[in-house]
């Protein structure tokens, strides 16, 4: 009886070993298999942050964790370039993160922003960040595209930046008809008050942020997020009928899938004598329906690609030239797509 009690002990001690040697085995063919793997990035910038530039906050999120950001999760690895953004416009740049791949095989999604100190909406939120300026006129702001990758398929796809509004630059002029007989001045153009942007807003759908106008934060007790109507104002110098004047520049955020620009408005003064004699030979042009509810007889601008046919989609990063040119009672207006002019080179993917 002792014997076999004592055969029974040792066949589960052997059993145990096995199953202990097993497990190690399983967890050192893992460890081989799924090897820690530091994870870098390329990135390229095709627009510059201001005259001295700023960093860039990146953002590292678990593919599981994606939905959580629009409700207050938080990313597997974040943190600021120690370079201004600007610095990556000439080529595809590998910047060493000094962290790790999730183990396992984990994909992981890239993205980021700059400036890197945009404030959030909500703290500890990442779904929505403030525009530093609410008025059409702020400092370039980017946005990346996101990459994905793992600790065996590592980025390889360059993140690139670019600026996260649609950039439109006002010209305008007089037609060889107004020559010598009737003369423009004093410019104002007002910008459609739901296409300036105030915050950046993660996508769900594109897994990025854009540019967007936040209705609910364009409130007057909220001065971070309030629009601030700022016309361009053209004041002074009488339009040439040989030279285009630049009005100015502003930043806009279009609806998704809009084809023209709606809403804005043009007034100028107009004479008959070059020296606008105050009396009743000066008048004042202007182009605004009195029923501004009515979408469909606001003023649009239909935009046009570098070909002139019509765009069916204008998206973060484009640039429209919008001339405007005056004629007798009546002016037209054209917007067509140029290259932006902080437009960098088209980068080469590279493997880091």
């Amino acid at each position: 009886m002792k014997q076999r009690t004592r055969y029974s002990y040792y066949t589960v001690c052997v059993t145990a070993l096995c199953l202990t040697t097993v497990a190690c085995q399983k967890e050192r063919e893992k460890e081989s298999f799924y090897p820690d793997v530091p994870m870098s990035v390329q990135m390229f910038s095709r627009g510059n942050v201001g005259e001295t530039g700023s960093t860039a906050r990146l953002l590292f999120w678990n593919e599981e964790h994606l939905p959580e950001i629009s409700t207050g999760g938080t990313p597997y690895y974040e943190c600021n370039l120690p370079e201004s953004i600007n610095d990556y416009s000439e080529e595809a740049t590998v910047f060493k993160t000094g962290r790790y791949y999730p183990q396992l095989n984990t994909r992981v999604y890239a993205l980021g922003f700059a400036p890197s100190d945009l404030e959030q909406v909500d703290v500890n939120n990442y779904s929505a960040y403030y525009l530093p300026v609410r008025n059409g006129m702020d400092t370039t702001v980017l946005a990346s595209n996101s990459i994905v990758g793992s600790s065996v398929y590592v980025f390889r796809d360059p993140m690139e930046f670019c600026p996260a509004t649609t950039q439109f630059v006002f010209q305008a002029i007089r037609s060889k008809n107004m020559e010598n007989n009737l003369y423009v001045r004093n410019i104002t153009i007002e910008m459609p008050h739901d296409a300036v942007p105030n915050i950046l807003k993660w996508d769900d759908d594109d897994l990025c942020y854009k540019a967007v106008h936040d209705n609910n934060l364009d409130r007057e007790d909220n001065e971070k997020g309030k629009i601030i109507d700022n016309p361009i104002d053209y004041i002074g110098n009488q339009l040439r009928v040989d030279a285009y004047a630049e009005l100015g520049v502003r930043y806009l955020a279009l609806p998704a899938g809009a084809e023209s620009l709606n809403g804005i408005v043009v007034r100028a003064e107009l004479s008959y004598l070059q020296d606008f004699p105050q009396g009743d030979e000066t008048v004042t042009w202007y182009r605004e329906w009195p029923d501004k509810a009515n979408r469909e007889e606001e003023l649009a601008i239909p935009l046009r690609d570098t070909k002139g046919n019509p765009v069916t989609r204008v998206k973060p990063g484009e640039s429209y030239l919008v001339t405007i040119t005056f004629d007798h009672d009546a002016f037209t207006i054209t917007a067509e797509q140029q290259d932006w002019i902080q437009g960098g080179k088209i980068p080469i993917p590279i493997i880091p």
